[in-house]
């Protein structure tokens, strides 16, 4: 099998960062493998405008796949690539799954994806404001000859290769599928609830803040004034003595 070049930190292209500064890397990754054990495949956290906040792989047949497609873009730029249309899995996951759910408002059950599997996505609200979507991989990659055929034509990979990678997926019941779709919903309410907390803590120590220099601003003033009222006295010491000698 051709050793397929890994690309860079997508999130580091990430322009919005809402979700990703708000709820934090390291939660993010715990929440999505919260419910990607149980399927061991793909799944991907966007922001509202399509930037990967989390991306996770634990499929050796969407790792492969991926990154074939990602070399498919012929480019060493990762942002060239995610705009470039040929980065099939990408296009899959966003653009035709996560995207769909930010626009509808509502879960998106694509079937299939241009891999060949599945892909549930769910929007992510903060009260009413969708914030963005996660979604994850599901299903047994295809083995029969159609599809096969088609997936070596779209992906330019040896039928081997990809019958090796597909045959490496243990498949699973429908019960933990649907365990699973359960679970994505609560993880977008728990990252909803947690980015309304952060962002709700932020406003508060901003207000805070602005009390604080308020009342340094007070201090400071009365500080002069007091200073000012010294001065004065001083000077009213001063003429009434000047006065008192004349």
């Amino acid at each position: 099998m051709q050793e397929l070049k890994p690309y860079g930190d997508l999130t580091k292209l990430n322009k919005c960062r809402d979700l990703l500064d708000t709820v934090g890397r390291d939660m993010l990754e715990r929440i999505g493998h919260s419910y990607l054990d149980l399927l061991e495949t793909s799944s991907a956290i966007y922001e509202v405008d399509g930037s990967y906040a989390t991306a996770l792989f634990t499929s050796s047949y969407c790792k492969f796949l991926d990154r074939t497609s990602r070399n498919m873009c012929a480019t060493d730029d990762d942002r060239d690539a995610l705009e470039s249309g040929k980065w099939l899995c990408h296009e899959s996951c966003w653009t035709d799954a996560s995207r769909t759910s930010i626009e509808t408002g509502k879960p998106y059950d694509l079937r299939p994806c241009k891999g060949g599997i599945n892909i549930y996505a769910v929007p992510i609200r903060a009260g009413e404001k969708i914030i963005g979507s996660i979604n994850f991989g599901y299903g047994n990659p295809p083995t029969d000859e159609k599809n096969i055929d088609e997936l070596t034509a779209r992906f330019k990979v040896s039928r081997d290769d990809l019958l090796r990678v597909a045959g490496e997926y243990s498949p699973r019941p429908d019960y933990i599928i649907d365990a699973a779709k359960r679970h994505i919903h609560l993880a977008a309410e728990l990252i909803g609830e947690i980015y309304v907390r952060k962002k709700t803590e932020e406003a508060l120590r901003q207000k805070l803040d602005e009390v604080e220099r308020f009342n340094k601003l007070m201090i400071g003033r009365e500080l002069k004034m007091e200073e000012m009222r010294k001065d004065i006295n001083k000077l009213k010491a001063r003429i009434e003595e000047m006065e008192s000698k004349g």
